[in-house]
């Protein structure tokens, strides 16, 4: 299966943006996070709340579920 840019389910703060591109280019969120607060800050506050609103609507949601127990296993869409 191919790697896909999706928000993060299991590493979101907000909408998952930042932990979803964490997981896909396997960088630590956190450096994700820094540099978007800072890009924000220095840009000016609107362009920044305007691109993260925007990725939060352009990625889409993984396909992942809980089960009983809370944890969390992807659904890869086969119903066997």
């Amino acid at each position: 299966m191919p790697k896909r840019l999706t928000t993060s389910a299991t590493n979101a703060k907000l909408l998952g943006v930042c932990g979803g591109i964490g997981e896909y280019f396997d960088i630590d969120p956190v450096v994700i996070r820094v540099t978007v607060v800072l890009a924000t800050i220095v840009t000016g506050f609107v362009w920044g709340i305007i691109a993260y609103i925007a990725c939060a609507l352009i990625m889409p949601r993984p396909n992942i579920n809980r089960d009983s127990h809370g944890y969390f296993y992807e659904d890869d869409g086969n119903q066997n």
